[in-house]
C-alpha cells in the first residue's frame, strides 16, 4: 500500500481536520472570554502556541493508534475492514458536523451577546432623546490637568479613560458605564493624552518622556512602539493597524504592534514660516485620511484633513481641535472655546456646509478635553476662564493684588526694574488680533502704560542693568528679534540683536557686558547663546544640543547660568559656569522650570515638578554646589511657562511678583456627558 493510502487507512487526515476545527473553536472561546474573566494578557498567546505544538503530536498519535469499539489499539493491529471504515466515516462525519454547528452557534453568541461593541451599540438604539448630565468623580479618582486632551472614550461608548492621580504623579484611569468607580490602568504611570484602539479593548498614550506606548488590552502589559522624540500633541489608532502621531517632521505613523520605521504622512511648512507643526490627529473610520490641527505661530490654528492615498492636505476651518462624528459631521473647537459642527464627507474628504455653533462652551485657555464615541456619546470638560491678575506673593505663599483699585489682567510675563519701582509686562490676547504687547507700570499705584505698538508679537521684556531701557522680543522685522527701547518711551525702538534664526529670549548680564539670548522655536532646536555687548563679535554657544534649552537666567554676580532642559524627557533646572561650559549641575530632581536668581544673595528660585515654589542656596566655593531644596509655597495657582519665567523676585528676595490665575477653582471641573448626541447634530447641522 502506498504512503498516502496508509495515511488514509490510519485516519491521519481525519485526525488533522478534527484537530484544526477544535483548535479554532478553542481560540475563539479564549479570545472572547479573556476580557470578561480578566484573564492575563498572555493566555491567548499561550493557548495558540500550545495548540500549534500539539498539532504534530496529534498527527503522530493518529498514525500510531486507532480508536475502535474494543478501545484504543495500535494502528498496525487494525485491519482495513470496509464495515469498520464505513462506521468510522459515519461517526467522524457526525462529529465534524456537530463541531461546525457548535462553532456557528458560538459565533452568533459572541457577536450578539458577548461582543461589547455590538451589545453597547444595540442598547443605544433604545435611547431616543438627547440626554445631558454632569459626571462627578470619586475622591482620589479625579481628572488631573495635563497639557492636551486628557480624556478618550471607547468607540462603543461603554467606557472612557482619563488622566488621574497616582501616588507619585499621574496615571490613567478607566471608567465603565456600568461601574460606580474608576479603575487605574496598570503600566500607565506618567501617561498623558490617551486614545483607544479601534476595537475598544486596548488603549495607547504618550508619556512625559515623549514616548508612545500601547496596551493591546486594558490590564495587559505596555508596549513602547516609539521610544522618545514625539511632540506631545496627541495620537490616533486607526483600524488599519497603525498609530498616527506627531514628530518635528510632521504627522507620521507606526505599526501598533511595534517594529518598522515610521512612515511620513504630512510635512509642515519650512522653518521660519508661520506654520509650526501638525497636531491632534484623528483617523477617519474609512481609513482614507485623518483630521489634524495645523498649529500656527501667531495666527489662528486650522483644522485640516490629509488624504492618505495622495498626501494632499486640505484646510477645512479655523480651530484648535477637530474630531469626526459618525453622524457625518466635523466637530471642532474654535479659539474662543465655541463648539462647532459642520457636515463632512469622509469619502470625499470635503465639508458639506458651513459650521454651526452648538451652544456648548469649552475652554478657551488650552486644548479642550473632548471625546466622541461612534454611538453618539459625547464627553467634554468645562473649565472656567482664567483671569490672570498681577499679585505680590511673599515667601509663605500669602498674596495681595499689586493694585487692588486697578487690577491688571490678561498677563503673560512680569519683570521688575532693578530698583523695584516699575514693572514691565507683556499681555496675552488670542489670535487673530495679536499675541499681546509690552506695557509698563510705576509701582505701587501708577497707571498702566502701553510700551509697544508695532508688530503682532511683542513679549518677554527685560530691563537693562541701569533700568533706563527695556529689551523685548518682537516680530516687527523679518522674524522675531531682540529690540531695545528707552523705558520712558522717548525714542523709537531699535534692533538689538538680529539673527536669521528666531530669537525668543534676550537679556543683559547685570554688568552689562553680555547679551544672553535663546534662539529657535522648533522642538529640539532651542539653544542658548551669548554675545559681548556693543561688539560685532560672533555669538558664543552656551548650551546647544538636540534637545530644548530654554529660560536662561544669570546670577547677579555673573558666575552661573541657570536654564531648563528636557533632555531626560522631563523639564529640569540645570546650572553651568558662565561663560565657560566645562561643567554642569542638575539642580532640580523631579522636574523644574522658570529659574530666577535672587539679586541680594546667592539663592536660586524655581518651580519644581509638583508645582511648588522652591529655593536653593548656592554654597561658597569655586565649584557650583547647593544646599537642600526648600519648599516655599504651592504655586499651581500661578501662571506656568516652560519657555520663560513668568514671574520675578524683588531685590531683597522677600516677595515675588506673579501672575495669578483667579476663578480657576480646583480641578473638580465638570465632565459633561451627552447621550445620543447624533440626534442633536442632525437637527442643528442637517444635510443640505
Amino acid at each position: 500500500m502506498s504512503f498516502m493510502g496508509e495515511m488514509k487507512r490510519r485516519k491521519v487526515f481525519q485526525v488533522a481536520a478534527m484537530y484544526v476545527v477544535v483548535a479554532w473553536l478553542l481560540v475563539q472561546v479564549i479570545t472572547s472570554v479573556e476580557t470578561p474573566l480578566n484573564l492575563p494578557d498572555w493566555v491567548d498567546t499561550f493557548v495558540i502556541v500550545l495548540l500549534a505544538v500539539g498539532f504534530p503530536v496529534a498527527l503522530v498519535l493518529g498514525w500510531a493508534f486507532d480508536v475502535t469499539p474494543q478501545g484504543v489499539r495500535s494502528a498496525n493491529e487494525t485491519e482495513p475492514a470496509g464495515v469498520a471504515r464505513q462506521s468510522f466515516a459515519t461517526t467522524f462525519s457526525i462529529v465534524i458536523q456537530a463541531l461546525v454547528l457548535l462553532a456557528v452557534a458560538f459565533l452568533v453568541v459572541d457577536q450578539y451577546y458577548l461582543d461589547p461593541d455590538h451589545r453597547e451599540e444595540s442598547s443605544q438604539t433604545a435611547i431616543t432623546d438627547v440626554t445631558r448630565y454632569n459626571y462627578r468623580f470619586a475622591v482620589g479618582e479625579h481628572l488631573v490637568p495635563t497639557y492636551g486632551v486628557s480624556i478618550a472614550v471607547s468607540p462603543n461608548g461603554a467606557s472612557f479613560v482619563y488622566v488621574g492621580p497616582a501616588v507619585d504623579g499621574t496615571q490613567l484611569w478607566v471608567r465603565d458605564r456600568d461601574k460606580l468607580q474608576s479603575t487605574p490602568v496598570q503600566g500607565s504611570k506618567g501617561a498623558m493624552q490617551p486614545f483607544y484602539a479601534p476595537n475598544g479593548r486596548g488603549i495607547g498614550f504618550i508619556t512625559e518622556e515623549r514616548s508612545l506606548v500601547i496596551i493591546s488590552k486594558i490590564g495587559g502589559s505596555p508596549l513602547t512602539i516609539v521610544d522618545g522624540g514625539l511632540y506631545r500633541v496627541g495620537a490616533s489608532w486607526g483600524s488599519d493597524g497603525y498609530v498616527y502621531y506627531s514628530l518635528p517632521t510632521g504627522l507620521v505613523r507606526s505599526l501598533a504592534t511595534g517594529g518598522g520605521d515610521p512612515e511620513q504622512i504630512t510635512i509642515p511648512e519650512p522653518a521660519g514660516l508661520d506654520q509650526i507643526n501638525h497636531a491632534w490627529p484623528d483617523v477617519l473610520p474609512n481609513n482614507k485620511g485623518a483630521l489634524f490641527t495645523i498649529v500656527k505661530d501667531h495666527s489662528p490654528n486650522q483644522i485640516a484633513v490629509v488624504d492618505f492615498s495622495t498626501g494632499q492636505v486640505r484646510v477645512l476651518v479655523e480651530g484648535k481641535l477637530g474630531r469626526y462624528a459618525a453622524s457625518g459631521h466635523l466637530i471642532y473647537v474654535r479659539e474662543d472655546g465655541g463648539l462647532m459642527a459642520a457636515r463632512f464627507d469622509q469619502d470625499g474628504l470635503v465639508l458639506g456646509g458651513q459650521g454651526v455653533l452648538l451652544g456648548d462652551q469649552l475652554s478657551d485657555d488650552s486644548v479642550p478635553d473632548l471625546a466622541i464615541a461612534r454611538t453618539g456619546r459625547l464627553l467634554y470638560v468645562t473649565r472656567p476662564r482664567f483671569t490672570r491678575e498681577l499679585v505680590w506673593v511673599d515667601r509663605t505663599g500669602s498674596w495681595t493684588s499689586v493694585d487692588p483699585d486697578n487690577p491688571i489682567r490678561g498677563l503673560r510675563y512680569a519683570v521688575l526694574s532693578p530698583d523695584d519701582t516699575s514693572v514691565a509686562l507683556s499681555t496675552y490676547t488670542r489670535p487673530p488680533s495679536d499675541d499681546g504687547q509690552v506695557w509698563t507700570k510705576k509701582l505701587p499705584r501708577g497707571p498702566l502704560a502701553q510700551f509697544t505698538f508695532k508688530g503682532a508679537v511683542n513679549m518677554r521684556p527685560s530691563w537693562s542693568p541701569d533700568g533706563r531701557s527695556i529689551i523685548f522680543i518682537s516680530d516687527r522685522g523679518e522674524n522675531r528679534d531682540a529690540w531695545i527701547k528707552r523705558a520712558d518711551g522717548t525714542k523709537e525702538a531699535e534692533v538689538l540683536l538680529d539673527d536669521p534664526e528666531v530669537i525668543d529670549e534676550a537679556f543683559y548680564s547685570s554688568s552689562g557686558e553680555w547679551l544672553v539670548h535663546r534662539r529657535g522655536k522648533v522642538l529640539g532646536a532651542r539653544d542658548i547663546f551669548a554675545v559681548p555687548a556693543n561688539s560685532d563679535a560672533a555669538a558664543i554657544p552656551l548650551v546647544t544640543s538636540d534637545f530644548d534649552e530654554v529660560a536662561p537666567a544669570l546670577s547677579s554676580d555673573g558666575r552661573w547660568l541657570a536654564y531648563v532642559s528636557d533632555r531626560t524627557g522631563q523639564a529640569n533646572v540645570y546650572v553651568r559656569p558662565f561663560p565657560g561650559v566645562d561643567s554642569e549641575t542638575q539642580v532640580s530632581v523631579n522636574g523644574g522650570k522658570q529659574p530666577v536668581w535672587a539679586r541680594n544673595r546667592p539663592e536660586l528660585f524655581y518651580l519644581n515638578g509638583a508645582g511648588e515654589m522652591v529655593s536653593v542656596d548656592v554654597l561658597p566655593g569655586t565649584d557650583f554646589r547647593t544646599g537642600a531644596e526648600k519648599v516655599l509655597f504651592l504655586a499651581t495657582a500661578y501662571r506656568d511657562d516652560f519657555f520663560h519665567a513668568a514671574y520675578d523676585v524683588t531685590a531683597d528676595g522677600q516677595r515675588f511678583v506673579m501672575i495669578r490665575k483667579t476663578d480657576s477653582g480646583s480641578f473638580d471641573e465638570e465632565l459633561i456627558v451627552i447621550e445620543n448626541w447624533h440626534e442633536e447634530l442632525e437637527r442643528l447641522a442637517p444635510e443640505n
